[in-house]
């Protein structure tokens, strides 16, 4: 989610943690800079809508219900 002009990971309990920008293209997930959780988007659509979500080898895909 954007939250105050950066992004932010929200779990399902409703903790935010900060995404902080790495130079190979991943997000570091939270403000520890030692932490090894790593965010990865791909599948990103035209309008900036990103379809997978990767979080330290997990998974996510956004899908549409009529």
């Amino acid at each position: 989610m954007l939250r105050k002009g950066s992004l932010a990971f929200l779990d399902a309990e409703g903790a935010e943690e900060p995404l902080t920008a790495g130079a190979d293209g991943t997000f570091r997930l939270g403000e520890d800079e030692q932490s090894p959780e790593r965010v990865r988007f791909s599948d990103v659509l035209l309008d900036g809508q990103c379809l997978r979500f990767d979080i330290s080898g997990n998974d996510y895909n956004r899908f549409f219900t009529p």
